[in-house]
């Protein structure tokens, strides 16, 4: 999984960051929430987007991906 980073440092945003230590208010219930922030690394101000994109796996009869 690829997590964000800040536009400006580079720091990259972990679980941690976004959903269990509240160090970072990252939105992550629906699509086009926003959620005003600061990066806890350079301190910058940050507007962040959730975009839900869906993705599809295919199982076969065997639990097997295809």
């Amino acid at each position: 999984m690829n997590w964000p980073k800040c536009p400006y440092c580079k720091c990259e945003f972990d679980a941690e960051d976004i959903y269990y230590s509240g160090s970072t208010d990252f939105p992550t219930k629906n699509d086009g929430d926003e959620a005003y922030t600061k990066c806890h690394d350079c301190g910058k101000e940050l507007i962040i987007v959730l975009e839900l994109t869906p993705s599809w796996k295919f199982i076969d009869e065997d639990g097997e991906e295809i």
